[in-house]
């Protein structure tokens, strides 16, 4: 009689357990650190001095700061400037995304100096337009106007 009952009791103890694990649930992942894909967060243009943008110059190059978040997989971060008074692009950067959680700082250039106007920045990753910001740019206080362009 005490054999029959250990029997039993081996028998249901699987069975018993068995259950028991199929009641568990998987730990819930925190969203928090669930990896988002690399997005845009901010786009500033121009200088800053003491916290505040700097007037944008037409002898200066234009700069653009561009914080991300997300998980980088190598997704493109593109950002076009448009002249507005024809539609010409006067100045592209791309670069390759490779590091999750990054500021990128892009330059624009223009060795005979930016003509004062008003300019159109583009900034896209992976196709997807992510800003679109105006530019003023303006002659130097301390210099002569400029003819032409």
């Amino acid at each position: 009689m005490m054999n029959a009952k250990r029997m039993v009791c081996w028998m249901l103890l699987p069975a018993v357990l068995s259950l028991g694990a199929c009641q568990r649930q998987a730990p819930e992942q925190n969203p928090a650190t669930a990896a988002q894909p690399l997005h845009v967060v901010e786009v500033r243009i121009g200088a800053m001095r003491d916290g505040r943008p700097v007037p944008q110059t037409s002898d200066a190059p234009i700069l653009v700061n561009v914080a991300l978040r997300g998980a980088a997989q190598g997704q493109v971060l593109k950002a076009r400037l448009l002249d507005l008074r024809d539609g010409r692009q006067v100045g592209l950067v791309e670069r390759a995304m490779t590091r999750s959680d990054q500021f990128q700082s892009l330059r624009f250039d223009n060795a005979a100096g930016w003509p004062p106007g008003r300019y159109m920045l583009e900034v896209t990753l992976d196709g997807k337009l992510a800003s679109q910001q105006d530019v003023d740019v303006m002659e130097p206080a301390n210099s002569a106007p400029r003819t032409g362009s």
